[in-house]
């Protein structure tokens, strides 16, 4: 990549994390996104990216007139992704930059993601090149087990540990019943 080259990442969880590293690794300019100002500073502490964002409409039209790529990982848990990038947005990206939605899953956070699969990965929206393969972890079973072991165990260890109340809100399904609220709500049908 070198130097010259501007990512732009939005959401810093998991996915959106290793991507801004990844990103980083290869000598890009990485600036994350995130509404959760802790994770933005770790993420700068870490080292993943070089500057931060609190999203906004108008100061990410000033981040994306120059990006490269945009990766796509904003997630709420169990509910649809929120759009935070909008095909104005999408608009002021050079012609051949690239969006990435790993949150294509759950509808995505891009307003101009859709679906694609592995036999037909891209396509393209006022210029940008989109790539919105669904269940990109999937592609990668070994690692993508690992790396949620890696998550998923520390915080088990110290939920034992503690004695506390588990794993709260972590609970979906009980006895063939959705009970988890947001992903009981992004399952009622639309009217």
């Amino acid at each position: 990549m070198g130097c010259h080259r501007r990512v732009v990442v939005v959401g810093l969880g998991v996915a959106g994390t290793m991507a801004a590293r990844g990103c980083r690794g290869l000598d890009a300019d990485v600036t994350g996104v995130d509404v959760d100002q802790d994770r933005l500073r770790d993420a700068v502490r870490a080292g993943d990216v070089g500057s931060t964002l609190v999203p906004s409409t108008l100061h990410l039209s000033e981040l994306l007139v120059g990006a490269d790529l945009v990766v796509g990982a904003a997630l709420v848990p169990g509910a649809r992704a929120p759009i935070v990038v909008s095909r104005e947005h999408v608009r002021l990206m050079p012609r051949g930059s690239v969006v990435v939605d790993l949150s294509i899953d759950q509808g995505g956070c891009v307003e101009t993601a859709s679906p694609t699969t592995l036999s037909d990965p891209t396509y393209e929206v006022d210029g940008v090149v989109h790539y919105c393969v669904t269940n990109v972890p999937g592609q990668f079973p070994a690692t993508a087990s690992r790396a949620l072991s890696a998550a998923v165990a520390p915080r088990l260890v110290r939920s034992l540990r503690s004695g506390g109340p588990g794993l709260p809100g972590a609970l979906n399904v009980r006895e063939g019943a959705v009970v988890h609220p947001t992903v009981a709500t992004s399952l009622e049908p639309v009217a």
